[in-house]
């Protein structure tokens, strides 16, 4: 319904103080118009008007034309438009109200539209023609910007083309967003580029033209950005393209290069993200996104940390966001890799859920393992479990730095559990390992038919919460050991070096009596440490046996015997041992190299000759041992020779010097050792 309000026109300029147009969809209203005679070699006309208001109503969709009838329409108005026309202030209202200047020039085929903003920081030129529009725009001041969208319309669809470029030579534009989600994205520069159509049957509203619009828009530029959740924050300076494929109010923006990300978290340090080209998300009423390879690198402490994830899949519904990817983590330290796993992850809301399809650590592989973590509050927890062989504790026994142990047979198992904060700087860890029926060797040592049962915790530094438990069968330690049982507290820190137990008891069988101690300390690492041993019940016999020389003795030995070991060599000073009352016997059958000695010598002779059957009530000796392998013992013999001046009590006091680390490796190798031992407990010795 138009109104006018105007004086009697009575001459050139025509002027008209108000227009007012109003439709169910249209209000116009314009002020202060000016009609003049346009000199274009034909009748025309210009109209300039001092101010204008356009604005729209809201209306049925319905009654809402689609774009074909609009491109009519237009087509069909324009040769009604006035060959020129300039507004002074225009403001035109649609979602939100613009205001500037308009300036127009129309030909017989082409309608050049300018608009300038009110502070003429942004020009728009619209041309129009019936094959083929477009629109231009420049924006300077603060920020600058350049675009241009053209339109083709066809027999089905509108081709739409268009490109721009944003510019922000000062502060840059920044947007953010709030928990649970926050972010932050800071622009200087970003271009971009459409290509789409929209069906010329498809209705003329915004709402519409979402569901319409089918179409690709790339995007690239070097933004700073930011995401962040509870204690987990991405960021990133990268230079980054982004395709969006648009199609039915669907959004779906992919990477079209490999972007790499800055990681924070309590977890890693210097960690990075990187994501692979072609990751994205689809955008409809829900969000999903998806990945082919997620990559993560990282420091813990002097631990290295990679990733893998791939067939990721992400639902970000709101309130019940949800993740999903498989994970090949490598953790390596010196460049020797400790762990490697492959787990499924899955993210629930806040919750991390992983659980294993293999997992080895340091050769042995896993019959178990899952971890749980709580992003929202940094708590969580891990379990595993291991069933393994003794062949498989290589890379361990080099990992703990110990070059002289080796395990040839036994079955291990290891259970442990972890429960951290992020919130804290402590790592709550606990362990059971136990071993059996283990075989190993410890430089020339012999240890068989091993049980082991140990609680571990705490961490990086491992501490024994109860004594470990350790029996073996059998000891080849240069001494025939018999049913070995240890307890003891164990420190280990393979990254200090640390690797020690400190005693409570020991027990073993040999020579047919008992050694034990429950003061001892040995450091593995540096194989140094002490035993202060108590030997009960030895029987001489067996101990003799171990003399190349042809001894037959009885009677039994207690004793006490300080043992120091310094990068393992042995150190005795001051042992002591005596023999049990009622004492015993010793006869000594030289060898026909020592017979031949003797003959020469008279003070030998007797004391061989005493020694033949030698009856004895008192035995003590002092012993040294020195780390070359020498012992020493100052042994002082009471008793009598039946044969010898009627069998007059005679005191001997002797100093027997042997190798006796040169005598007990000989034996060992060649296997003497123990069937000598042996022998003599099986026969024992009669008078």
């Amino acid at each position: 319904m138009p109104s006018f309000v105007m004086d009697r026109p009575n001459g050139w300029p025509i002027k008209i103080d108000r227009i007012l147009l109003v439709s169910s969809s249209l209000e116009i209203e314009l002020s202060n118009v000016a009609i003049n005679p346009f000199d274009t070699g034909s009748l025309s006309i210009s109209v300039t008007t001092r101010r204008a208001r356009i604005q729209t109503k809201e209306q049925d969709t319905e009654a809402s034309i689609n774009w074909q009838s609009l491109v009519e329409t237009l087509n069909a108005s324009s040769v009604l438009l006035p060959r020129y026309g300039a507004i002074e202030h225009l403001q035109w209202c649609l979602v939100e109200c613009l205001a500037g200047t308009l300036h127009w020039n129309r030909s017989d085929t082409l309608i050049d539209v300018q608009f300038h903003t009110q502070d003429r920081d942004m020009f728009a030129e619209v041309l129009w023609s019936e094959e083929q529009s477009s629109i231009s725009m420049i924006g300077h001041g603060e920020h600058l910007f350049v675009g241009q969208m053209g339109f083709t319309p066809g027999a089905e669809v509108i081709s739409i083309h268009g490109d721009g470029q944003y510019l922000s030579p000062t502060a840059p534009v920044s947007l953010s967003g709030e928990e649970p989600l926050k972010y932050q994205l800071d622009m200087n520069s970003i271009g971009a580029t459409l290509e789409g159509t929209i069906p010329l049957d498809g209705t003329v509203s915004i709402e519409a033209l979402k569901q319409q619009l089918d179409a690709t828009l790339s995007i690239s530029g070097k933004p700073y950005w930011q995401i962040e959740t509870g204690e987990i924050r991405l960021s990133s300076r990268q230079p980054v393209t982004i395709e969006i494929n648009i199609q039915r109010g669907v959004l779906a923006p992919r990477l079209a290069k490999v972007l790499d990300t800055r990681l924070t978290t309590p977890f890693l340090e210097q960690s990075t993200l990187t994501l692979s080209a072609g990751t994205g998300c689809t955008i409809g009423e829900s969000v999903n996104c998806s990945a082919t390879l997620v990559s993560l690198t990282g420091l813990k402490s002097s631990y290295a940390v990679a990733a893998s994830f791939t067939e990721l899949q992400a639902n970000l519904e709101e309130g019940n966001q949800r993740l999903r990817a498989t994970a090949e983590i490598e953790l390596s330290e010196n460049e020797e890799t400790l762990v490697a796993a492959v787990l499924d992850l899955d993210l629930h809301k806040s919750i991390i859920i992983a659980h294993s399809q293999s997992v080895n650590v340091l050769g042995l592989k896993s019959e178990d393992a899952s971890i749980e973590h709580n992003l929202a509050n940094g708590k969580g927890q891990g379990r595993i479990i291991f069933r393994s062989t003794a062949t498989d504790m290589h890379e361990i026994i080099s990992y703990l730095q110990l070059p002289d142990l080796s395990a040839s047979h036994g079955n291990l198992s290891l259970e442990a559990g972890l429960v951290w904060n992020t919130q804290s700087t402590g790592i709550e860890f606990s362990s059971l390992i136990s071993a059996s029926k283990l075989d190993v060797a410890y430089g020339e040592y012999q240890l068989m038919a091993g049980e082991i049962t140990m609680k571990l915790a705490g961490w990086p530094r491992l501490k024994s919460t109860q004594p470990v438990e350790m029996s073996w069968g059998e000891c080849d330690m240069g001494v025939p050991l018999e049913d070995l049982r240890m307890t003891f507290d164990l420190d280990l820190d393979p990254a200090a070096k640390i690797f020690s137990i400190t005693g409570h008891s020991l027990n073993a069988s040999v020579f047919s009596g008992q050694i034990s101690s429950t003061d001892y300390r040995y450091e593995i690492a540096s194989r140094s440490g002490y035993a202060n041993l108590t030997l009960e019940q030895l029987d001489l016999d067996q101990i003799l046996s171990l003399q190349e020389e042809d001894f037959q003795s009885s009677g039994k030995i207690n004793g006490s015997v300080p043992v120091q070991v310094n990068q393992g060599k042995l150190n005795v000073s001051s042992g002591t041992i005596a023999a049990i009352d009622p004492g015993g016997f010793i006869k000594y059958s030289p060898s026909q190299a020592v017979a031949n000695l003797v003959a020469q010598n008279e003070q030998l002779k007797v004391v061989v000759d005493t020694m033949s059957d030698f009856q004895y009530h008192s035995l003590d000796a002092e012993l040294e041992y020195s780390p070359e392998g020498n012992l020493v013992a100052r042994t002082a013999l009471k008793g009598s020779t039946p044969a010898y001046e009627n069998g007059r009590e005679v005191h001997l006091n002797l100093k027997v010097e042997q190798n006796l680390a040169t005598l007990l490796k000989s034996l060992r190798l060649s296997g003497e050792l123990s069937d000598r031992v042996g022998e003599r407990a099986k026969s024992g010795v009669s008078q």
